[in-house]
């Protein structure tokens, strides 16, 4: 159904398009809440389409609720809130405009150019900042569609736009400035600019910690983009030192659990493997299920069996793309690639191991979030097992499955 709304919206069909985009509206707040981001993001679209149709009384109250929501479930400065504010503006200001031509009087001549009253500079600020603002969300809606197409030179270009129009738009300290920047390093990243993208990330950790302290999540994820792009040009030990930072803070904000850890600890664990370090040798705690050393102690093969390496940078490949699904909150899409990576585990790992308990926890997440609490409690139940077979196996004693 959001595919054929997409698909209608970028036709141009903005009518037809109302009813799927009404009905998936009915759907997140059955599914996720009526308070939810989901929520929030499909009111925003359903009142982009009434916006679009002119139908500007339709569309207010719909952009007013999403912005409520994300309002009370996201931090101030996220950039989503940024976008629906600078949405409902153009919204109220297009509104104020059509209202005004409407009610105004057919001159019997148009007024000369010289009597038309220029703004003062004040009002000409603002006017120009509207623009610049107006013009950064077409080009990010363009940046987005370049990057669902996976052509990433194009969403590069757009996105450096948006930069050169915000930079001058919003204050230095704002924190929009700071994630685009870091969707650019990534880009860079995508298109093979590693100097190019380090130096992007670099500035882009640098202005969030002065805005919101080094501890933050959100300083953690662009921090782990940055030691990816450290590891992929060989700077080993700045990328190790740039993984064991952002680890600690994501394990603090997120959760162990979380799938970004999870990418962050597998990521490392390469690198270990590229510079031919032995984890077991690494000062971390001795739980075998507490940090990368037990990670990367039970992710070896068991007897009988052996990993080629095509198969473990498959299970890298689905432990990302599972990771990158799940923070987008695409729950259907993610369910069978968390599937697919499951069954590779097993097969090469074997059914007792931390890797596999570690991704029941995703698939227990995925199940929740589509409405089958069955599956996702036995998904849980099963990775609590694996955890306690574990932890007994490290102390010698033995725990029967049910």
């Amino acid at each position: 159904m959001y595919r054929q709304m997409m698909q209608l919206y970028e036709q141009g069909q903005y009518q037809p398009a109302l009813a799927p985009a009404a009905e998936i509206v009915t759907r997140t707040e059955k599914t996720f809440g009526p308070d939810s981001a989901e929520t929030a993001a499909s009111l925003n679209n359903l009142a982009e389409l009434f916006s679009r149709l002119g139908r500007f009384d339709d569309a207010l109250p719909l952009y007013r609720r999403s912005l409520a929501i994300r309002e009370n479930i996201l931090p101030p400065d996220h950039p989503d809130i940024a976008k629906s504010k600078a949405r409902l503006a153009q919204l109220i200001e297009a509104r104020t405009a059509a209202e005004q031509l409407k009610a105004a009087p057919n001159p019997p001549h148009p007024p000369a150019p010289s009597a038309m009253p220029r703004p003062d500079a004040a009002t000409q600020a603002v006017l120009d900042h509207n623009k610049a603002i107006a013009e950064a969300n077409r080009l990010t809606a363009e940046a987005a569609q370049f990057t669902k197409k996976e052509q990433w030179e194009a969403a590069l270009a757009a996105n450096l736009k948006v930069l050169a129009l915000l930079e001058k738009a919003l204050p230095a300290g704002n924190a929009n400035l700071a994630f685009l920047t870091g969707n650019i390093g990534q880009l860079q990243a995508r298109t093979k600019q590693y100097a190019a993208a380090e130096a992007s990330l670099r500035r882009a950790v640098d202005l969030l910690e002065k805005i919101r302290g080094s501890d933050d999540g959100d300083v953690g994820m662009l921090e782990c983009r940055l030691a990816d792009v450290q590891a992929l040009q060989a700077h080993g030990s700045e990328a190790e030192t740039r993984y064991k930072h952002c680890l600690a803070i994501l394990e603090k904000t997120r959760g162990a659990n979380d799938p970004e850890v999870k990418r962050v600890i597998a990521s490392l664990g390469e690198l270990y493997r590229g510079q031919r370090i032995d984890p077991a040798s690494l000062p971390f705690a001795e739980d075998p299920l507490a940090g990368p050393v037990g990670t990367a102690r039970s992710l070896a093969a068991p007897p009988g069996r052996t990993a080629e390496p095509a198969e473990l940078d498959k299970v890298g490949q689905l432990n990302r793309q599972t990771s990158d699904l799940l923070v987008a909150s695409r729950f259907h899409e993610a369910l069978p690639v968390a599937l697919e990576l499951q069954a590779l585990l097993e097969r090469l790992y074997g059914p007792e191991n931390v890797a596999v308990a570690l991704n029941l926890d995703s698939l227990a997440r995925i199940y929740r979030e589509l409405g089958q609490p069955a599956d996702a409690e036995r998904a849980a139940q099963r990775g609590q097992l694996i955890r306690d077979i574990i932890r007994a196996g490290s102390r010698g004693e033995s725990v029967k499955s049910p």
